[in-house]
């Protein structure tokens, strides 16, 4: 199956949207609240890993896989460094923790089968606003259509 750009930037933004409501404090009757992070943490990779494959895309190349580092790596400049400075970090640090959440789609799609798991939710939000705006300012620059929901 041929993947479209504007499709795969459409859902990227879909997943984007929805772990930002899964991090929307819900207040419960009994005065605690409800946020469900399992669900916010794997919409999010899934937003990161669509729009790094658009990015990907728009340059040119193919990419397959789940694993944000190794996609990331097939990113072209200015983007990838257009990536880092919009989160504010040295590259070795980006890099550093770009490995470590570098499966978290997997993992955290499945975190029943961890005993133990973690993950840098700030930095994983601030990377997932970083590819959409990274993704959104390419597809304007290649012309790549997205139909608007």
């Amino acid at each position: 199956m041929r993947e479209d750009a504007g499709k795969l930037s459409q859902f990227a933004r879909v997943f984007l949207i929805a772990s930002n409501r899964c991090l929307e404090r819900r207040p419960l009757p009994n005065g605690q609240f409800e946020m469900p992070l399992i669900p916010a943490a794997v919409c999010m990779a899934f937003s990161v890993e669509l729009n790094f494959k658009v990015i990907i895309k728009a340059q040119g190349d193919k990419a397959k896989g789940h694993r944000l580092d190794k996609l990331y790596a097939k990113i072209a400049e200015p983007e990838r460094s257009s990536i880092i400075e919009e989160i504010g970090l040295s590259d070795k640090e980006f890099r550093k923790k770009l490995s470590e959440i570098g499966n978290a789609f997997v993992d955290w799609r499945y975190v029943y089968e961890h005993e133990s798991i973690s993950l840098d939710l700030d930095f994983l939000r601030r990377l997932s606003e970083a590819a959409q705006k990274t993704s959104t300012a390419l597809r304007g620059r290649h012309r790549i259509s997205v139909a608007s929901s």
